[in-house]
């Protein structure tokens, strides 16, 4: 039953993947805030329940979705910095006052910094899926970063099995939320988007060296969408 009622839960979040609510576009928000400090905060990789081969933790842990976790800060990064003077998280990530905000991390992948991991700042599950925080900690993680702007990621993977033909493509569903200094949501949007090559029958999608840029392209492919209108 769980399982029906996740997979129920994701079908209906792709149905709203357009879900706006901080009030402006990306492209409006550039323009008001454009040229303001910015920083990416948090980045969580989660596994969609259904479609791989292996347990849960094995997909989460892997060394192919934490090992990407980096890569994919940094993309988004770079994005960002198309508008905005983005402060790099090699230049906060191990310090004190960055650290001391983690809160228990949940069962996601999480990036790694030349060992310091960028932890997990939600309160609750429901703050790790919509990718939001507290206005206080929003607030605190400005001030660790010394940035008027933070920005956090939710990425969520998994494997989508065509209607006729039994086969599965990587599925990456992507949420991004940019906060200010005092703690107010600015924009928070959802996307999402497929891989390009067939992986297997539904249920036996591996994540492996073979198959992992699958995965991080339609990732990749989330933040042009994101980022560009």
């Amino acid at each position: 039953m769980k399982q029906i009622t996740r997979a129920l839960a994701f079908v209906f979040a792709l149905a709203f993947v357009a879900g706006c609510g901080g009030g402006a576009t990306y492209l409006q928000l550039a323009q008001q805030r454009g040229g303001e400090s910015i920083a990416v905060v948090s980045l969580s990789v989660n596994r969609y329940s259904s479609g791989f081969r292996g347990g849960f933790r094995d997909v989460v842990r892997s060394p192919f979705m934490v090992g990407n976790a980096r890569r994919m800060v940094e993309g988004l990064e770079q994005q960002l910095a198309a508008h905005y003077a983005v402060v790099p998280a090699t230049e906060f990530v191990a310090t004190e006052e960055f650290q001391s905000l983690a809160q228990p991390r949940p069962d996601v992948a999480l990036p790694d910094f030349d060992g310091w991991e960028m932890p997990f700042f939600g309160y609750s599950y429901a703050h790790l899926e919509k990718a939001r925080l507290a206005p206080e900690m929003a607030q605190a993680l400005a001030a660790a970063t010394g940035t008027d702007l933070i920005a956090l990621v939710y990425s969520e993977w998994g494997a989508k099995t065509g209607s006729f033909v039994p086969t599965s493509k990587a599925l990456v569903v992507t949420t991004l939320s940019i906060y200010d200094a005092s703690g107010k949501l600015l924009y928070t949007k959802r996307t999402n988007a497929l891989g390009t090559k067939t992986l297997g029958a539904f249920g036996s999608v591996v994540l492996d060296e073979n198959s992992i840029e699958e995965w991080v392209g339609a990732y990749f492919q989330t933040l042009l969408d994101l980022v560009s209108r």
